[in-house]
């Protein structure tokens, strides 16, 4: 089989077996190859119908070059290969986020680097990436440029602060590293009313009052309690820390 190029999208026609095209998907693949071009390893596969091309497998590929008005690849198969094709299809494993990740790490970049880094320590590959943009853990603000390979660090020093929890602490309760624990410290790091000094030393006397929490509401009335643990001057952890997540447009780090 050669593979062929072409900008004449019109000698293509649709394939009555094919599921209805995703514009939303079409869109994002458009958008990919206004950057980078139609992937030649990635051609679209179709068979000769008199002086037409039947697409068997890419017509997303298809709508996306000609949006993008970018050449696209294809090759012509035999007819029959349309019958393994839907079967073929379902087998194909989506990539998922760390494949990304992997991905760029592989190919130098060290953000890309950094990530797998933090992940290794034990921090979710989501919520890191997360907080090396500087917003919480929670947010998951960073899914789209990680794809893209275009995730930059903005600074580490939030994601250090709550390494620096889990690293003291984890070990004698595992509470403190899940992903409850997790996004609601960084939540209280990224909250100025917070002492954070204190409230890590009020955790290491009181470590037994934090337990395992299905939510990060939950987490942080634990948090509260302990933050709060025979003071005089007792304040409501949980309402402030939502209440100065509301209001930041863009989250600052604790100096």
């Amino acid at each position: 089989m050669k593979l062929e190029k072409t900008t004449e999208y019109g000698k293509f026609i649709t394939n009555q077996e094919q599921r209805p095209i995703n514009t939303s998907h079409a869109k994002k693949i458009a958008e990919n190859m206004a950057d980078c071009g139609f992937i030649p390893s990635k051609p679209i596969q179709c068979y000769k119908d008199g002086v037409n091309l039947v697409v068997v497998d890419g017509h997303h590929r298809l709508e996306a070059a000609k949006a993008a008005g970018v050449e696209l690849y294809y090759i012509i198969e035999p007819r029959q290969c349309q019958q393994s094709m839907a079967s073929e299809n379902s087998l194909v494993k989506p990539w998922s986020q760390i494949d990304f990740v992997r991905l760029y790490a592989n190919r130098g970049q060290k953000d890309y680097m950094a990530l797998l880094e933090y992940k290794e320590k034990g921090i979710p590959l989501q919520m890191a990436a997360s907080m090396l943009i500087d917003n919480s853990a929670a947010s998951g603000n960073a899914s789209k440029n990680i794809k893209k390979g275009t995730f930059k660090i903005k600074s580490r020093n939030l994601i250090n602060l709550v390494l620096s929890f889990v690293d003291e602490f984890s070990r004698s309760n595992e509470a403190i590293g899940t992903r409850s624990f997790i996004a609601a410290i960084s939540s209280c790091i990224l909250c100025q009313e917070i002492d954070i000094e204190a409230l890590r030393s009020r955790i290491r006397e009181n470590m037994s009052m934090i337990e395992k929490a299905s939510t990060v509401d939950i987490m942080l009335e634990q948090i509260e309690r302990v933050y709060n643990f025979r003071s005089r001057s007792p304040i409501p952890l949980k309402f402030t820390v939502k209440e100065s997540a509301k209001s930041r447009s863009v989250n600052p780090l604790r100096k």
